[in-house]
């Protein structure tokens, strides 16, 4: 083997990048409509939404009325939810290789048909057994997190499920084959890695941020003949970290150099790295094994490609863009590269991410700087092909954002002027993940303050806007106040902060005024700030 070789082979385990993505049994639409169906069941007994099936989950966990999607124990949730997806056959009881440990999964089903509680079925079964039941639900978190449905939310000692509005959109077409795939067919192209840079940024550099998908397109069309294997794809395609034309070059050079060889030198090559891979394994503690690799690549060449839409053809384990298909192709490359800013960047944490790729409209840039805006004397090179002067607004429609949401959170005594009330705000319980006071209902977004009256106990559901409030305004205001009537059983009072109103507004409001006779209240309060006139905040803290 020649020595070029033989350093590919010895570097190949120091990339600190390797692509994975979760690794289901299938990236079918069938696969698919099943994690979508499962998201459905599980947001069901976590929110109000099906008062029968949150009321036996409480009574399965032996937990009085909680929070809406907040966890009390996962393997209590993940067990009600392994359970309940059997019964309402979302999938089936897998068999495995031992009779007598089906058989008691069997039995824990059919017990939880009866109306066992977890406690019961806790002491009848060993531990381990429960465990292995789990496994689909284990994966099923692990899944919508990945691909933007929804994610665990970690604060302090507790636990929520935020579902994002794609996660919505799922659960509203579960039963649906082709629409499930079309919405994770979408998702495909949001994909990024890593996630995050927090817990890893001394070995992971800064700009090491890769979209698949693109990637993949890249790669192939730089090459003379427009396919990918699946041992190029595992040897050089799956360590790419970032999306710059030397990098692409290099990957598409040692991919036509590889194909010079012939097959025996190929397989030779393939096994000389698994040669190495225990030695390197041991000194870098990397936990990764070319086997392992192999069948992560595996799941992400079906994901990313033979799923991803039909810009693809698969023939042979050879994966090819058709010449019909080159120009669309071109397109899509060009797109990406137009404004890097709206395709990828850095994320805070698994919540800022899920929070991004989970939006309908993903590139809006504005709602990506603002979930990612730590520093604003931030380069502007992580916001390359962005125009400065673009930049510049959006900076200051953020500054100006983020400056009302403070200000009304300090100054309460300036809403309880004009409703004449004594306002608190409400906050969920141990929640840490924003400075501000949002409060997320991680299910249809963040309600910008859900105070409630000190004298009359009533709700009021509070939307901050900085400019025009709008027809959409008064629509996502009645989203929340519908949420809120769900999870406390009160009907609150709707408050729109802004700066004017729109034509459409005004006609909404009316015409729901007139309809409800008055009996739901929703009131408007103007403000007179803008970009050139912020409100004066106490301590306000630019890193949220």
């Amino acid at each position: 083997m020649k020595d070029y070789w033989k350093h590919f082979a010895n570097d190949y385990w120091t990339n600190k990048l390797c692509w994975k993505v979760q690794k289901a049994k299938n990236y079918d639409k069938k696969s698919i409509r099943q994690w979508c169906h499962l998201l459905k069941i599980t947001k069901n007994f976590l929110s109000n939404n099906v008062p029968e099936d949150r009321e036996k989950y409480l009574k399965f966990c032996k937990s009085k009325k909680e929070e809406s999607f907040f966890i009390n124990k996962t393997i209590q949730t993940q067990l009600y939810l392994t359970c309940k997806a059997v019964e309402e056959d979302a999938f089936e009881l897998q068999r495995g290789i031992s009779k007598k440990k089906y058989k008691k999964r069997y039995g824990i089903i059919e017990d939880f048909k009866k109306g066992f509680d977890f406690d019961q079925i806790f002491k009848k079964y060993e531990k381990n057994i429960i465990t292995d039941l789990n496994a689909n639900a284990r994966n099923a978190f692990k899944w919508w997190k990945d691909w933007g449905y929804a994610s665990i939310v970690k604060s302090k000692d507790k636990e929520y499920l935020f579902i994002t509005e794609i996660g919505n959109d799922a659960c509203k077409k579960y039963d649906n084959d082709g629409a499930c795939l079309a919405i994770f067919r979408e998702q495909i192209k949001k994909y990024q890695l890593p996630f995050s840079l927090e817990d890893d940024k001394k070995k992971i550099p800064i700009d090491t941020r890769i979209k698949p998908y693109y990637a993949i397109v890249e790669i192939i069309l730089s090459l003379r003949e427009k396919y990918i294997s699946k041992n190029e794809y595992i040897l050089f395609a799956n360590t790419l970290q970032n999306h710059e034309k030397k990098n692409i070059k290099q990957v598409s050079e040692k991919i036509e150099k590889y194909r010079e060889l012939d097959q025996d030198k190929q397989q030779e090559i393939f096994n000389y790295i698994k040669y190495k891979d225990p030695e390197t394994r041991k000194s870098s503690k990397s936990g990764r094994t070319l086997s392992t690799v192999e069948e992560n690549s595996l799941k992400s060449i079906q994901a990313f490609i033979t799923d991803s839409g039909d810009l693809f053809h698969s023939e042979k384990e050879k994966f090819f863009i058709p010449s019909k298909n080159i120009n669309k192709a071109k397109e899509i490359i060009e797109k990406f590269h137009a404004k890097p800013a709206l395709q990828y960047h850095n994320f805070e944490n698994i919540y800022e991410y899920n929070k991004a790729i989970g939006k309908r409209n993903y590139e809006n840039i504005f709602e990506i700087v603002k979930r990612n805006y730590l520093d604003i004397g931030i380069k502007e090179t992580n916001y390359k092909g962005l125009d400065k002067k673009d930049f510049q607004e959006i900076e200051k429609d953020w500054l100006l954002e983020r400056h009302l949401q403070t200000y009304y959170e300090q100054n309460l005594e300036e809403i309880d002027k004009k409703l004449n009330t004594k306002l608190e705000i409400k906050e969920r319980k141990g929640s840490t993940i924003r400075k501000t006071k949002e409060f997320d209902t991680f299910d249809v977004g963040e309600i910008d303050l859900l105070c409630r009256d000190k004298i009359t106990n009533k709700y009021y559901v509070i939307e901050i806007k900085r400019d025009e409030a709008d027809g959409k305004t008064l629509g996502q205001l009645l989203q929340y106040m519908g949420w809120v009537h769900k999870e406390f059983k009160e009907i609150p009072n709707g408050v729109i902060i802004c700066r004017h109103v729109s034509s459409q507004y005004n006609f909404a409001e009316n015409f729901f005024s007139i309809q409800t006779k008055n009996s739901i209240r929703i009131q408007t309060i103007f403000h007179n700030f803008s970009n050139n006139n912020l409100p004066s905040v106490k301590k306000f803290d630019t890193n949220v």
